[in-house]
């Protein structure tokens, strides 16, 4: 975390996973089998399932997630945007060119119709020229779509699987530049391996 965010030059936002997963575990399996299952029914029912993940957390977790880390600003009913991390590889062929974290985020969305007025889906990020790599990071490998629209927003960054951070926060950094106060990191999975660190195997 401190080489990630020593590239990136700016404090980093909370990163708050969903869950804590192994290789090879049911939620290792769900995270890749919605990009990579063989089937389109295969990935759907894992896309749906993440998706509900996703709307269980966020109907619970989502005015906390906003709250600033400080007493700055009182909290109140604040509009906020969710963008996914944007796709290494481009558009998949197995999903019609559509990046699958973007419907995970459209999906859990639609689940929520009480926070419809609270919280937008929207494709904030698209690939930079010098895209970010493993402990690599860097708020250049990300560009806004839009600044207008990003200036001045809140933002939640939703990623699949957090490993050394580097692409979810080089995402976060590239909002901050643009003007957007990112609230929150949230990925569905952040990967633990018990071999890494002693006290990764005792945890």
């Amino acid at each position: 975390c401190r080489e990630v965010v020593g590239q990136l030059g700016m404090p980093p936002p909370k990163v708050v996973p969903i869950c804590l997963f192994e290789l090879g575990s049911p939620v290792h399996r769900a995270l890749v089998g919605y990009k990579a299952a063989v089937s389109p029914a295969g990935r759907r029912a894992r896309t749906e399932a993440l998706a509900r993940m996703l709307a269980a957390f966020l109907r619970i977790h989502f005015a906390c997630l906003l709250e600033p880390r400080g007493p700055v600003e009182p909290l109140g009913a604040e509009r906020a945007k969710i963008t996914p991390v944007p796709s290494s590889i481009g558009g998949r062929p197995s999903w019609h060119g559509q990046h699958p974290l973007a419907t995970i985020c459209a999906v859990a969305a639609a689940l929520m119709p009480e926070l419809g007025e609270l919280l937008e889906p929207s494709l904030l990020l698209r690939p930079g020229p010098c895209p970010p790599g493993r402990l690599a990071a860097m708020a250049e490998g990300f560009l806004v779509t839009e600044a207008a629209e990003v200036a001045g927003t809140t933002v939640v960054v939703i990623d699949d699987v957090f490993t050394s951070g580097a692409r979810a926060l080089s995402a976060a950094a590239a909002l901050q530049k643009a003007g957007a106060r990112v609230a929150a990191v949230v990925p569905l999975g952040r990967l633990v391996r018990p071999e890494h660190h002693p006290a990764t195997a005792a945890f």
